[in-house]
């Protein structure tokens, strides 16, 4: 009698533990993208995921959306999701040293489609604080406003509307999934925006209407690159930095595979070629079936 309660229950458990762990596998899958920047997503991504975990909110069943509420959860997966919530809050919240945050607060008000901070697990004075840094940044280390260089060329503005190669959807997969807390942050009062004073480049930057989740930022700041041409340079070096490591360590991994015992005489060239077929074999088959 207790192995068939048991049976019968293991697949509400699992469902449940989808439940909770799709969003942390969505966000764990797109900030490892090579395409598109990263950085910009880490803390939209960690601190969306510390909210869905927080054991007094609901989650959001992933095939099909409906929300399941905290006391319906099974009790195995309460547990585990407090232990997921205590150490995703001592990891980027309570140990996380201020000079990362600012850092990830930086490189995403970078991001014209995440500029304004409008994501779950930010509270106005964070909004202020992160803006007050932004402006302290630029106006220390990168108005150089003085310094008569060439504006570029103006590019083409439909660029803007442009999905970033590969990543969007999934990015926006998962906001989308966590829409029912953003909505209860606004209805408890946040502030949208912060009120701070702005300066310069960045008064323009902050006025401009953001982009959809999902665009092509890199685009975006080629195209206006003549209208903000201190602030692209500002972002280029932020949104240059990968997020994770992960291609890279997979780029040695494969290396260490191709380059073994039996193939030590191997020239510099040849390993190159090799490893240029083994890192391009999925998207050379792509294109040979799509022909």
């Amino acid at each position: 009698m207790c192995n068939s309660l048991r049976i019968n229950q293991e697949p509400l458990l699992l469902y449940d533990t989808v439940a909770l762990l799709s969003p942390l596998a969505k966000a764990s899958q797109y900030l490892e993208g090579k395409t598109y920047p990263t950085l910009n997503l880490v803390l939209p991504s960690l601190l969306g995921c510390i909210e869905h975990m927080k054991p007094t909110n609901p989650i959001r069943q992933p095939w099909d959306g409906q929300l399941i509420q905290p006391h319906e959860l099974r009790p195995e997966v309460k547990r585990a999701r407090q232990v997921l919530y205590d150490d995703l809050v001592a990891r980027w919240k309570t140990n996380l040293p201020e000079s990362l945050w600012r850092f990830y607060l930086t490189a995403t008000q970078l991001d014209p489609s995440q500029k304004k901070l409008r994501f779950p697990g930010l509270t106005s004075l964070d909004r202020h604080e992160a803006y007050e840094w932004f402006v302290s940044e630029y106006e220390s280390l990168w108005n150089k406003t003085s310094a008569a260089a060439p504006r570029p060329e103006r590019r083409d503005k439909d660029a803007t509307a442009a999905r970033a190669p590969g990543a969007g959807a999934t990015f926006v997969d998962f906001m989308a999934s966590l829409s029912h807390l953003h909505e209860a942050g606004q209805a408890n009062g946040e502030e949208e925006t912060p009120q701070a004073v702005a300066k310069s480049e960045i008064e323009k930057y902050m006025e401009m209407p953001e982009v959809p989740v999902g665009a092509d930022i890199l685009k975006w700041w080629a195209a206006h690159e003549a209208d903000l041409p201190q602030l692209s340079l500002m972002a280029r070096q932020y949104l240059g930095c990968p997020a994770t490591s992960a291609s890279a360590e997979r780029l040695f991994s494969i290396a260490g595979r191709v380059y073994d015992d039996l193939r030590q005489n191997m020239d510099e060239p040849m390993l190159e070629a090799v490893m240029w077929a083994r890192v391009n074999k999925e998207k050379r088959s792509a294109c040979v079936l799509s022909a």
